[in-house]
């Protein structure tokens, strides 16, 4: 997705409240494993049940790189997909 400028963006709606603490999210240009990549750019945080839209960085645009949720309360990473993937599913449904 990509706002009137054509700046990638990513907009996030949970489904139930977020209940892990802390959590924020980051761009990467690499697969995450399970500890954050050292590229990783933070784009916002997550918490509550509220939508949100974050601004991907300009390497983003195209589907490229990869979404990492971290949560800094544990030091893990508690989810991640790659965009490109994502974007093929989304245009399945």
């Amino acid at each position: 997705m990509e706002d009137g400028d054509g700046a990638p963006m990513l907009s996030i709606r949970p489904s139930a409240e977020i209940l892990k603490p802390d959590l924020l999210v980051y761009w990467t240009s690499r697969p995450p494993g399970d500890a954050l990549p050292p590229d990783a750019v933070l784009v916002g945080s997550l918490s509550g049940t509220s939508a949100r839209r974050l601004a991907l960085p300009a390497r983003a645009r195209g589907g490229n790189g990869a979404i990492v949720v971290y949560s800094v309360a544990h030091d893990e990473v508690v989810a991640h997909f790659a965009i490109r993937e994502a974007l093929a599913a989304s245009a399945g449904t």
